[in-house]
């Protein structure tokens, strides 16, 4: 898929997790994209992830920072919160799973959606 492509697939998701009220993949995929040197299938990964994160959770996978400097600083600086830790009682495979999805090495991450799609399949 083109660059424009997975932009738009990524805007979508995050705004329609914003809509429904989780909100982080919406800012996440633009500053991947532009902000680090990240591919836009693995941009598009990660946002899924804290979008599925939030969805799991209730809460963000970085702390609930007020600004969205914070927000980008934490993002891109700060270890995010193990999904089995916010919610115990989770599956550590599952959790296992965000945290590859959410590496800050772009490179440690899952390569495609449907590679992560496959790691969350079992």
């Amino acid at each position: 898929m083109t660059l424009i492509a997975w932009s738009a697939f990524g805007c979508f998701v995050g705004a329609y997790g914003t809509l429904v009220g989780v909100g982080g993949g919406f800012l996440l995929v633009p500053a991947l994209l532009w902000a680090a040197d990240v591919r836009p299938e693995v941009a598009a990964g990660t946002s899924l992830a804290v979008v599925l994160f939030e969805l799991l959770a209730g809460e963000r996978p970085w702390r609930q920072s007020a600004s969205i400097e914070a927000v980008l600083y934490e993002v891109a600086n700060e270890p995010h919160r193990r999904l089995d830790e916010v919610r115990p009682g989770l599956s550590p495979a599952v959790s296992a799973v965000i945290d590859r999805a959410l590496a800050k090495d772009p490179a440690a991450r899952y390569p495609t959606c449907r590679d992560f799609a496959k790691a969350l399949a079992g």
